[in-house]
């Protein structure tokens, strides 16, 4: 975890390179949830004073150990309008590892269902969900996604696969792949691209041009794996996607979002990766999960530029591309009445922190707020800018009914 100007080191939180170790800080805020936006929420909580927000990554960062026990310490000088319930000084719950969990902790955190998990936060005991997946639209919804930076989403393979002119794949090729697990029944269950045909159920007949491809999928509740499902209209998980790697040295290990060992352990597999993340771990080198992974073109589109110049995000100064044909935007869900006045109270009566936070306000909502005003680091953990948006997407910081989600009591 990351709080405010302390960088923590006790176990399971992240580190920032601090020694000694410091004590668990009390914080005003907790955010948990996505892998994607972990990075750039971990930065902006060291730029706020005060120990204002606290922002646990989607598995430990040290040991990558996924669904231990964290244990925040809500409080501060928030404390009396964040956490209205006296077990909120109290927080011990399993980490949330992506953005349905996130939201889902959230939810409990409200007094609504546990998250599945383990250990569900107590009420008052999750503030903020990081989420790389958007609503469901529901006008009257007590939860809001509030948008501040964009990202896109490429496939990625080993710097050393053995797979040929992967660059070649369109949207439709991976729809075809991922999605129906090739265009025709078996023995032909094969997608052709760039002159070859790949196979993605392993019964490749071998010979020049046919080749055997492994999709995966990152972990259930990766906000990734919603927004590549909802792209490619992958419905469940197909018997040819894989969330758990088939081959090399990590065999067996499930696919976590945003790491590229699932392909560096098999050099025929193929990942959905955000640019961004990759763009900042190779920013950031103690974050570096990238291992040999690296991003390709989809549609004929780079998914970076650097001077202009179109890049798989390798070349110096690489930046995302705007222009990249599968984008969306990234987004911290908070409950809506305590950014919205006229919002609903979520239903479950005094375990629902309803009140109007202005410090939440101001730190997440509107172009001005702290968030969106801190583009440089947005950009240096690889987002893109949403003031001005491209075109179709939100401003940085819109708080509207159409970013509403979860009808109460939720």
């Amino acid at each position: 975890m990351v709080v405010g100007a302390a960088m923590v080191g006790a176990a399971g939180l992240a580190v920032a390179h601090a020694s000694p170790a410091l004590a668990d800080p009390t914080t005003s805020y907790i955010a948990v949830g996505s892998d994607t936006t972990e990075n750039v929420m971990d930065a902006f909580a060291v730029a706020q004073s005060g120990n204002e927000l606290g922002s646990y990554d989607a598995v430990n960062p040290v040991t990558q150990a996924i669904g231990e026990i964290i244990t925040p310490s809500p409080g501060g000088a928030g404390a009396a309008v964040v956490n209205n319930n006296s077990n909120a000084q109290n927080c011990s719950f399993t980490r949330p590892d992506g953005s349905g969990q996130g939201r889902l902790s959230l939810i409990a955190a409200l007094g609504g269902a546990a998250n599945g998990l383990a250990s569900s936060p107590g009420a008052g005991c999750v503030d903020i969900a990081r989420s790389s997946s958007g609503p469901t639209v529901n006008a009257g919804g007590a939860l809001v996604y509030i948008p501040f930076a964009e990202d896109a989403v490429s496939g990625a393979t080993s710097s050393a696969t053995t797979l040929p002119n992967v660059d070649t794949f369109t949207i439709q090729n991976l729809k075809d792949l991922y999605a129906s697990c090739g265009v025709n029944p078996a023995p032909n269950d094969f997608v052709t691209s760039g002159g070859n045909n790949y196979y993605p159920n392993g019964d490749s007949p071998g010979g020049a041009g046919n080749f055997n491809i492994d999709l995966y999928l990152p972990q259930a509740g990766s906000g990734t794996l919603a927004f590549w499902q909802t792209t490619l209209g992958i419905v469940g998980i197909p018997a040819c996607d894989h969330q758990t790697i088939l081959a090399g040295p990590n065999a067996g290990q499930a696919v976590e979002e945003n790491d590229g060992t699932a392909v560096t352990s098999d050099t025929i597999g193929y990942v959905p990766f955000s640019i961004a993340q990759w763009v900042s771990q190779r920013n950031h080198p103690s974050l570096d999960r990238r291992h040999s992974a690296v991003e390709h073109t989809i549609g004929g589109v780079s998914p970076c530029l650097s001077g202009g110049v179109a890049n798989n995000c390798s070349a110096a100064n690489a930046i995302l591309n705007q222009s990249f044909p599968i984008h969306r935007e990234v987004y911290n869900i908070v409950t809506a009445c305590r950014v919205d006045a006229t919002a609903p109270n979520p239903g479950h009566g005094a375990s629902s922190p309803c009140n109007l936070d202005p410090n939440l306000q101001s730190m997440l909502v509107g172009a001005g707020s702290a968030l969106c005003s801190d583009s440089i680091i947005i950009r240096q953990y690889g987002f893109a800018a949403l003031n001005p948006p491209t075109t179709g997407n939100d401003h940085c910081g819109d708080d509207g009914a159409g970013l509403r989600a979860i009808a109460p009591p939720v």
